[in-house]
């Protein structure tokens, strides 16, 4: 995870060994393409020579950070880009870190949800808004607390799930801390692991998205509007063009403005009160249905078979 002249040189091998194995992989499954989807993955599939036939395919799912590794991550990206046959972007802000020259091969394609679960939790108070991200610095759980220690007073319930990875124990030890110090300790639950997140999602009366960097796409705003919840997020990458695009439902925010996003969870405690059945409206856009796995599919493969 750091860089560094071993972990360099680490990569520069690991690339080397694994770009014969994928030649022969692809000889033995009569191959296409070859997608990559990771920079390294990229670093290997732009060290293909064009002569084997295959096309590369670069799927390109984060804002890259050009000026990372003093600049070796823009000019390996460069390369990359350049020598791909087509480029899979998943939303403007990604699109925008390619060199111009490059832009030519790019195909923009959302990423795609399958069946979703529709909401079955009656409407009332309490209300529950659930944040789903991995617990990582950058996700905005800090955040979160912030908005739990905004609404101690309200019937609200918090609840959040995520995976916590070895790098970012430390962090969720912070986090629990943090909630256990509340005024009201019950009003939030840290949850790792779940088997069915798609239906805790769709339990809940607003999902969260507080990413304090900026989300290459984001998508758990159309996973929670395709459950039937409205979703409150901070804009910054992928979230404004979605909501745009893809009319979802919601409300966006400036980036760290938990204070504004307080505020309108205790209008929809007041609203709710004033009229119980609030929230029983939702429609689900219905630009979500462009974003089936078989329309997804069908792009896809055009992209590799270069159609």
């Amino acid at each position: 995870g750091r860089v560094s002249p071993r972990n360099l040189l680490k990569v520069f091998g690991a690339v080397r060994r694994n770009r014969k194995k994928v030649l022969e992989a692809a000889i033995r499954h009569e191959a296409t393409a070859v997608v990559s989807n990771s920079m390294v993955s990229h670093l290997l599939n732009a060290g293909i020579p064009a002569s084997s036939g295959l096309r590369r395919v670069v799927h390109l799912h984060d804002i890259v950070d050009r000026r990372k590794a003093k600049g070796l991550y823009g000019k390996g990206l460069d390369r990359i880009a350049r020598r791909a046959d087509a480029i899979i972007t998943i939303s403007d802000a990604v699109e925008a870190t390619l060199p111009a020259d490059a832009l030519s091969k790019a195909v923009k394609l959302y990423n795609p949800i399958g069946d979703m679960p529709i909401r079955r939790r009656a409407p009332g108070l309490p209300i529950r808004a659930g944040m789903f991200a991995r617990y990582t610095p950058w996700k905005g759980h800090r955040d979160l607390l912030e908005i739990v220690k905004a609404c101690s007073d309200l019937p609200i319930e918090f609840v959040s799930f995520g995976n916590v990875s070895d790098n970012d124990q430390a962090h969720f030890e912070t986090l629990t801390a943090g909630v256990a110090a509340l005024e009201n300790p019950g009003q939030m639950r840290l949850n790792g692991f779940s088997p069915d997140p798609m239906q805790e999602m769709a339990d809940c009366d607003y999902v969260l998205h507080l990413s304090t960097l900026p989300e290459p796409f984001g998508r758990v705003l159309i996973e929670a509007n395709a459950c039937g919840v409205p979703v409150l997020a901070y804009r910054g990458g992928g979230v404004d063009e979605l909501f745009g695009n893809l009319e979802l439902v919601g409300e966006r925010f400036a980036n760290g403005d938990w204070r504004t996003m307080a505020e309108v969870l205790r209008g929809a405690v007041d609203r709710c009160r004033a009229t119980p059945s609030a929230g029983t409206d939702f429609k689900r856009p219905a630009s979500l249905e462009s974003l089936s796995i078989g329309r997804y599919a069908e792009a896809f493969l055009e992209v590799c078979n270069g159609s």
